[in-house]
């Protein structure tokens, strides 16, 4: 039988040419390059964004269904209500409009074209 490390027959397979096998890592772990660290911030806010607008359009969307089912079923439109959920739908939308223009102060400060020269986005002019 041929031995897989050496070639040789026969033995339990270590070698000397074993002890030369070295192990390297298939994806070495390096430090981000400055565009790849831009990117991977700009992900991060963009995923943050996403999840802080989730809240209050859960709100409207719960709200407007809530609004619709009761006038399809003939329910009688009580006003102080109807108000009371147009200000939850205030509420939340003012929430994420604080949300993007939070996001977009963020995105401004961020200086993308010093780390990607050739970016022509508005924000890095």
């Amino acid at each position: 039988m041929q031995d897989r490390f050496d070639g040789n027959t026969g033995g339990d397979g270590a070698s000397a040419a074993t002890a030369e096998i070295q192990v390297t890592p298939a994806h070495p772990v390096d430090a981000p390059t400055p565009v790849e660290g831009a990117v991977l911030l700009e992900r991060q806010q963009i995923e943050q964004i996403v999840h802080d607008l989730l809240n209050p359009l859960t709100v409207v969307r719960a709200v407007s269904q809530s609004i619709v089912r009761n006038v399809d079923r003939g329910r009688p439109v009580d006003a102080s209500r109807l108000v009371a959920d147009m200000h939850l739908v205030n509420d939340a939308v003012t929430k994420a409009v604080e949300e993007i223009e939070r996001f977009m102060v963020s995105a401004r400060a961020t200086n993308c074209a010093s780390v990607v020269p050739w970016c022509s986005t508005s924000r890095c002019r």
